[in-house]
């Protein structure tokens, strides 16, 4: 038996870890049933509404999510441990760098007297601002080498594989592969003499329109980059590098309403346009005597700002352990909005972490006895960039680092995956992984008697914000829903479609984790590879410390 479970509190001391016999039930601690599905879908139903804008890291929906998350936290009682201000007192808000590329207000499309200001993303090129005046010239799925284009707009109507019937990873790739063919033909438009290329986008539900919230900007949609000082803690993917680089000229992709304002201004049949797009073949011909002049103004302002994390605190009971915390861990940003408007809802993804985050604050908050040691409930944002905020946390912590016992993260705690049984919630690191430790034991005890099933599944051990406080040695456990659905990073992701006893089942066995390791006389530990979840480790071998079966 190790250190947690020998000495953890009375409601765990009738379970007895072996592996030959599932934990008998089990007394669940006094809050648990405070953690109820109606509070967590309500929670997730704000977090996830249109007015959030999709909680991109930085914007104003983010922001927003952040003062919700603040209110309930100060309408809980929990005690403020963000920055201090220059007096010294905490707020709700940690601060860390960011830095911002964003379009200017007056860049569009002036088409005669119609003006396009939205509705349309573009890829960051080799320059900060360009106006150009031209005929727009209709030049098919692809810009033809060698053609004459100076003093011209030229407008390609590419095919761009929809979403119907395609998986999330299967889209991002789609839309990748044809991200890369575009930068084709913006080569060969700049060789042409070109000052910029617009791609018409005649389908907002095409793959393509996602993966551009990941390397365009918009005139509602910033590209962030981690400041100088966050730089150093995250790895940095460029994903523009998948997107082919940044080209010498602006690539500009028009949403379905402005794609068909610029064809009407070029002379094409909208109805011929979109069986081109979809079917190939002969691109239609501009009317007769169709000349439309088109002016493009394109201009980023690059701007250093911050983003902020949200961080609150329950003190603990004991005079001995309360210098000691739990972490509890959620974050509440996600993507965006789509270039035509429609927000990246991420209810699931990770309104519902967010929401159980909420509710277990109050579960503490609102319990007597408190917990032994103290407890903080951080919702970060930057999680969808990188693991940004916990990063910051992880190295810029608001509570002693070296008392920082144990994180506990939740992330899409809202619906399983078309194979996953209802029941089902994945933790890892699993009995599997070397970073297994008494907490998965203390879950595996606890599961049954709250009707969960856990999962052995370490895919996404690097890939949410457990991960930061695991590169700090500090024990962490991360609870999902099995399997990933059809919605992972969609618009589709809304909140009507989140299981509210599956976000209840797995919000209480967060708290029992977390109160188990609150509780306990010793700190966790980290216990390797077991045979299974209650099972004893697994033997290396001396000679090559490889472990014993698999």
């Amino acid at each position: 038996m190790d250190r947690l479970l020998s000495s953890c509190s009375p409601f765990l001391l009738a379970a007895v870890a072996t592996a030959q016999a599932p934990a008998p039930s089990v007394v669940l601690p006094a809050g648990t049933e405070t953690i109820r599905r109606d509070n967590l879908l309500a929670y997730a139903k704000r977090l996830a509404a249109d007015d959030m804008r999709g909680r991109l890291t930085g914007t104003e929906g983010q922001v927003m999510a952040a003062e919700f998350i603040a209110d309930r936290f100060a309408a809980a009682g929990l005690e403020p441990l963000g920055d201090p201000d220059k007096d010294g007192q905490r707020g709700w808000l940690q601060h860390y760098p960011v830095e911002r590329t964003r379009l200017a207000e007056h860049s569009g499309f002036r088409l005669g007297d119609q003006e396009v200001r939205e509705g349309f993303a573009l890829l960051p090129w080799r320059g900060d601002e360009v106006t150009c005046r031209g005929d727009l010239v209709f030049c098919g799925a692809d810009v033809q080498r060698g053609a004459e284009l100076h003093g011209k707009v030229p407008l390609v109507l590419p095919k761009l594989l929809g979403g119907e019937g395609l998986g999330p990873m299967q889209q991002f790739g789609a839309a990748f592969s044809a991200l890369n063919r575009i930068q084709r033909a913006v080569a060969r438009a700049a060789e042409g003499g070109a000052e910029v290329l617009v791609v018409g986008i005649l389908d907002d539900e095409a793959a393509i329109t996602s993966v551009l919230n990941y390397v365009g900007i918009s005139p509602r949609k910033p590209l962030l980059r981690a400041g100088e000082a966050l730089a150093e803690l995250v790895q940095l993917d460029d994903m523009s590098r998948m997107a082919g680089g940044r080209p010498r000229i602006p690539v500009v992709f028009t949403g379905s309403k402005a794609t068909a304002a610029l064809l009407a201004r070029a002379g094409i049949d909208p109805d011929a346009a979109r069986a081109f797009a979809r079917d190939g073949g002969d691109p239609p011909v501009p009317a007769a005597g169709a000349s439309g002049e088109v002016e493009v103004t394109l201009a980023l302002v690059r701007e250093k700002t911050t983003a902020t994390n949200v961080v609150g605190i329950v003190r603990g009971s004991d005079p001995e352990l309360a210098g000691e915390a739990v972490v509890y861990s959620a974050h509440m940003d996600h993507v965006g909005e789509r270039l035509d408007g429609d927000a990246f809802n991420g209810a699931d993804d990770n309104a519902s972490g967010t929401a159980g985050l909420i509710a277990l604050a109050e579960a503490y908050a609102s319990t007597d006895p408190k917990p032994r040691r103290s407890v903080i409930f951080l919702s970060v944002s930057g999680e969808e960039l990188g693991l940004w905020g916990s990063a910051w946390f992880a190295e810029h912590p608001t509570f002693p680092a070296d008392k920082i016992v144990a994180n506990v993260n939740t992330d899409m705690i809202g619906r399983g995956g078309p194979s996953a049984a209802l029941g089902q919630v994945m933790l890892t690191p699993s009995y599997r992984h070397p970073q297994y430790s008494s907490m998965g034991r203390a879950a595996a005890q606890a599961a049954p008697a709250i009707g969960l099933e856990l999962v052995a599944d370490d895919t996404f051990f690097t890939r949410s914000d457990h991960y930061n406080f695991v590169k700090k040695g500090i024990p962490a456990v991360f609870l999902c829903c099995a399997g990933e659905h059809e919605d992972y990073h969609q618009v589709s992701d809304h909140a009507d479609r989140l299981d509210g006893e599956q976000m209840e089942k797995t919000a209480r066995l967060a708290y029992v984790i977390g109160r188990t390791i609150a509780d306990a006389d010793q700190r966790p530990e980290v216990v390797g590879r077991c045979t299974d979840w209650l099972g004893e480790p697994r033997k290396k071998k001396a000679s090559t410390g490889a472990d014993d079966g698999k």
